[in-house]
């Protein structure tokens, strides 16, 4: 028997999890090989075989995305699976025209096949694009369900699936107005999403803000949706007057589009007097970024935490001359590197400001998530 000789096209992420859940115990394909792209240092690894799964002894190996011509005819690929996020309608099809002219089928994998499944009642976070606030909106709804007496448990990527109830939150930004309706899977989610958080709204221009709402009444009339500032605060040494290196998420900056992120808005907001600019100092990874995307904002972005990218985190920060670091990224840098300067983290909080409240849409998972209600499951 033929088995579908398959090619996930990926980032380190939804292309694994597809694989997990759509393909490791599907005896009627081989999945031949990942591609890798946005993140360095994923290509010319393997997808070890202990996560593989028995079909794949020696694992699977992960190819730079700019051979994808050369290994489609090379290892005779039937079919190409876009499996990441966060890119442009255009970008998806430009990468589906280079599959199909190399003489491959191209898809998409839909939202229903690769959920986990759930026997719990589910709340599932998504966003219209990286970096709109999935993180905070996560960690508010949490501490929702906590205050109702229930126990959550968090799982990130990908959204759950069950048969009990499963209540979508998809966030939108409106520092990047129209992105919902252009960027993949971002419009998918705001299609789907019973409710609908425009996160950002102490930023944002009025007329942006303006033209999320109308998408959002065009797309999914019927969601709930709700208004939110990003509330910034700071731990540790003060930034007022210092000259600051700002370290951001990095996915945010350049899948994401953003020429900056909360550290610089945080480090504006509480009066930094120079946001030093990294570029001199920086090396390996991080002076490849920065190379790439020359819009950037004077910052540094954190984009992976293996031990290479550590490093070379560690050394750029440590060559620049500034007063203090300022943390922008969801994982503490304390836990990680060892500095020459002090180190402010920056912490960003969702406060809902406007439209029907979140504890209350909610209800129908906290009652779904009663112990009475989940006799005998």
């Amino acid at each position: 028997m033929h088995r579908t000789r398959i090619l996930i096209m990926g980032a380190a992420g939804r292309d694994f999890h597809d694989f997990n859940v759509a393909y490791r115990d599907d005896e009627g394909v081989e999945v031949v090989a990942f591609t890798a792209t946005q993140i360095p240092g994923i290509a010319g690894r393997r997808y070890p075989p202990e996560l593989a799964g028995p079909s794949y002894p020696a694992g699977i190996p992960i190819l730079p995305e700019q051979e994808l011509e050369r290994i489609i005819q090379d290892e005779k690929i039937d079919l190409v699976v876009f499996a990441y996020s966060d890119v442009s309608h255009e970008t998806v099809m430009h990468a589906a025209s280079r599959a199909l002219a190399a003489g491959a089928d191209f898809g998409l994998l839909g939202p229903a096949r690769t959920m986990v499944a759930s026997a719990r009642p589910v709340l599932a976070v998504g966003a219209s694009r990286t970096g709109a606030g999935k993180s905070q909106t996560t960690r508010y709804l949490a501490e929702l369900l906590a205050d109702e007496g229930l126990t959550p448990v968090v799982i990130r990527h990908p959204m759950p699936y069950g048969d009990l109830v499963a209540q979508r939150v998809v966030v939108a930004d409106p520092l990047r107005p129209g992105d919902e309706r252009h960027y993949h899977p971002g419009e998918t989610n705001l299609r789907m999403a019973d409710i609908v958080v425009i996160n950002k709204i102490d930023s944002a221009d009025p007329a942006a803000l303006e033209a999320v709402q109308a998408s959002i009444h065009d797309l999914n009339p019927s969601a709930a949706v709700i208004s939110a500032r990003s509330d910034l605060t700071l731990v540790g040494p003060a930034i007022e007057g210092k000259r600051v290196v700002v370290v951001e998420d990095g996915p945010t900056l350049t899948h994401g589009g953003m020429p900056y992120g909360a550290g610089v808005v945080a480090a504006r907001r509480f009066g930094a007097s120079e946001l030093v600019d990294p570029r001199p100092a920086a090396v390996g990874s991080i002076r490849d970024v920065l190379d790439r995307y020359p819009a950037l904002e004077p910052l540094v972005p954190a984009m992976g935490y293996g031990p290479a990218q550590i490093a070379e985190l560690e050394a750029t920060l440590n060559a620049i001359d500034a007063d203090l670091v300022l943390s922008a990224t969801p994982i503490d840098l304390t836990r990680l590197v060892t500095l020459n300067k002090p180190i402010t983290r920056i912490r960003y909080e969702l406060a809902p400001v406007g439209g029907p409240k979140l504890a209350d849409l909610i209800q129908p998972i906290v009652r779904a998530a009663r112990p009475s209600a989940l006799a005998g499951v």
